[in-house]
Order: C-alpha cells, then sequence, then structure tokens
C-alpha cells in the first residue's frame, strides 16, 4: 500500500512542477486526473487485498478442520496400536467380541435360529467406527431430531487396517444424501427390498471374522459334513481368549458395576448392549451362580430400559451407541419371524439343489441360495 502512496505523491509533485501548465486552465484539470487515477488504482489495491485475505482465511480455517479431523483418527488409531503392542491379549474388535460370544466352542458354528446377529454385527460396525474417529451423528439442529432421523456423517476417511470396516466405510463416504443409522445396517446386512441398494451388502461377515480370529489364533478352521453337504466351521482353539472375554463382560455387570452408565467404558457398553440385541449375551452368564445370573440379568435390563434419547443428551456421550441400542429392540422382536422363513427357504433349497442335480444349470436356483446365505 506504501508504493501507491508514494507513486501519488510523485505524481502530485511532477503536476505542480510543470511549469509550461502553472497559468492554464489545463494544470487544475491535469491535476485532479492524476490524483483522482492514484486514489483509484489504490481502492481497487484495497479492495484486492481485503478479498483475498478472506478467501486465504476461510481456505486456511477449511484445511485446519480437516487436519483436526485426521489428527483425532489418527490419534485414535495409535491408542489401539498401542494398546495392541503393550497388551499381551489378543485386541479383538468389537465385531469379533460378539461372533465369538455366539460361537459354540466344540461346533465352531453359531446357533441356526439366531438370525438376530447378522444386524447386530452391522451395528457394531458403525460403533466401531465411530470408536475410531471416522463417522458420527449430525447435529440435533433446531428441530430436534430424534436418534432415529439423525443422519450418519463422515469425520474422515483415513483407513483402519480392518477390511469389512473399510469396505463400510467406503460406502459411507461414496453416498449422498447420508443415511440414518437404522438404514445403513439394514442395507448393510442386505435386508432391503429395493434391488437399488443391495450394493450395500456386506457379504460373508461371519466368515471373513472367523478367518481373522484364525489369524489371531483364536480360532481354527475344520470340515464338517452335515449329511447333506459339507460346511467350514470355526471351533475354539486358544480357550483362554474366549473365558477372558466372557470373565471381562461378567466383570462389567457385577463387580465392576456402576449405576451410572457413562462411567463405564464406552467399547463394553456397546458390547454389552450389542451382545444381547444378538441374543448371544446369555453364553457369557451360563457359568454364573442363580444368584450372580440374576443380579446380571437385572443389570442388563436397567441398561435396556434407559431413555436412550436423555443419555444420548449428556455430555461426551457417544450418540451412534445409543442410537444402535434404540435399533436393536426392532431386531429382537422380529426374530423368531424371520427363523421360520428361513428355515422354509433353506429347507426348499437344498431338496431342488441336491435332489434335482440338473438345477444346479437354472439360473435362479443358485443365486436364490447365495441371495438368502449371503447375509449371514
Amino acid at each position: 500500500m506504501h508504493y501507491f502512496s508514494l507513486y501519488l505523491f510523485i505524481q502530485y509533485t511532477l503536476a505542480i512542477l510543470d511549469t509550461s501548465r502553472l497559468h492554464t486552465n489545463e494544470f487544475g484539470i491535469l491535476h485532479f486526473e492524476t490524483v483522482g487515477k492514484a486514489l483509484l488504482s489504490l481502492y481497487k489495491y484495497k479492495i484486492d487485498m481485503n478479498t483475498s485475505g478472506l478467501v486465504q482465511r476461510k481456505t486456511q480455517a477449511v484445511q485446519q478442520a480437516i487436519a483436526s479431523r485426521t489428527a483425532d483418527a489418527e490419534a485414535v488409531d495409535a491408542e489401539i496400536s498401542d494398546s495392541e503392542n503393550s497388551d499381551k491379549e489378543t485386541r479383538l474388535t468389537l465385531m469379533e467380541e460378539v461372533l465369538l460370544l455366539g460361537l459354540k466352542d466344540h461346533e465352531g458354528y453359531t446357533s441356526f435360529w439366531n438370525d438376530c446377529l447378522s444386524p447386530g454385527l452391522r451395528g457394531c460396525i458403525l460403533i466401531e467406527l465411530a470408536l475410531r474417529g471416522r463417522i458420527q451423528l449430525e447435529k440435533k439442529g433446531m428441530r430436534r431430531k430424534s436418534l432415529a432421523l439423525r443422519k450418519v456423517q463422515l469425520m474422515s476417511d483415513l483407513p483402519t487396517g480392518d477390511i469389512i470396516l473399510d469396505e463400510a466405510l467406503k460406502h459411507i463416504k461414496e453416498t449422498d444424501p447420508p443415511l440414518t443409522v437404522q438404514s445403513w445396517i439394514e442395507y448393510l446386512s442386505g435386508e432391503s427390498w429395493n434391488p437399488l441398494k443391495l450394493r450395500y451388502q456386506l457379504k460373508n461377515v461371519r466368515e471373513r471374522l472367523a478367518k481373522n480370529l484364525v489369524e489371531k489364533g483364536v480360532l481354527t478352521t475344520e470340515k464338517r459334513n452335515f449329511i447333506l453337504f459339507d460346511m467350514t466351521t470355526h471351533p475354539v482353539q486358544n480357550s483362554e481368549a474366549k473365558q477372558k472375554l466372557i470373565k471381562k463382560v461378567q466383570e462389567a455387570v457385577l463387580s465392576r458395576w456402576t449405576n451410572d452408565v457413562h462411567r463405564l467404558n464406552k467399547r463394553m457398553l456397546s458390547l454389552i448392549i450389542l451382545a444381547h440385541s444378538s441374543d448371544v449375551l446369555e453364553n457369557s452368564f451360563a457359568a454364573l451362580s442363580d444368584e450372580d445370573y440374576e443380579i446380571a440379568t437385572k443389570r442388563v435390563r436397567q441398561l435396556l430400559e434407559l431413555d436412550f434419547e436423555a443419555e444420548c443428551a449428556r455430555s461426551n456421550a457417544s450418540e451412534i451407541i445409543w442410537a444402535c441400542c434404540g435399533f436393536s429392540f426392532d431386531i429382537r422382536e422380529t426374530g423368531v419371524f424371520k427363523s421360520f422363513y428361513l428355515l422354509f427357504t433353506h429347507f426348499f433349497t437344498y431338496q431342488f439343489y441336491i435332489k434335482r442335480t440338473d438345477m444346479k444349470k437354472l439360473a435362479f436356483v443358485a443365486p436364490f441360495y447365495s441371495f438368502m446365505s449371503s447375509g449371514f
């Protein structure tokens, strides 16, 4: 700006020193034209500087916000990595813990009648992403939206290192407009009548989680014959890891119980509620005495009877956890009818697939069975 001030002074001096025009009317015109041009140039320069400053400050603010979110996600990943390196126990994700609780130790597979496990695992995926700082619920806003109506927003697209989590994160990132927690659980489970939403389905989640547990030395792989077909099973190899998980759940509802749920560890709170919604929590209480079992089930009921909207409004509350908890009750209510439906469809498919070998060539049989089984 001082360069233009100097320029203005020089132009003004030259106009005065122009002695040939001192006594003419042109001097006044020359003087005012020169000064006016200089002032106009100075004004334009000032506007450009202010505009560029605003744009620069706005760009810096956006970059700082993105960097802050990325730093938070990296900090969470570093904390998880440190805990994995410092802790001698095998570090499991929420999905792996829920599946491990539902697996039969020697048989190596989950109960056929448990149709709550599939959407329960999808809820675990959303909560795991939230705990790692990748997603969050949108703000309530002036309309005070309920948990069921609030959309899932992306915080960071930084990879987690887990294939299933990264696949779900990719779907969330590419979806516009955003979806609710209930919609994501349904779409990731493949339980949608809209064929355009089937691309969101995470296939073979149980098998992929079981393979992760095999790589971590918790499970092993075997082939079992079920008369009509052979099936890959994953019996428990490291029983100590499962017993530690069961003991951790038991202590959370017994010796380490607190009436203030916000003092509970968020991961443990999520595990208890999602294990219940997946119908595998009872397996953790099987070895308890009658007295301890009554206390444990009573405290779990206290958790489930909470007002999730009120708990979500409290400070430092993980909103996605409570949103998934609210949706878990719908899963349990529709479980029995869906089990009979799956039993009928599996029986029908196997009868045609086994007894009529020529049906293998037909286009609709294999895709039908694959579609019914892929959500598992």
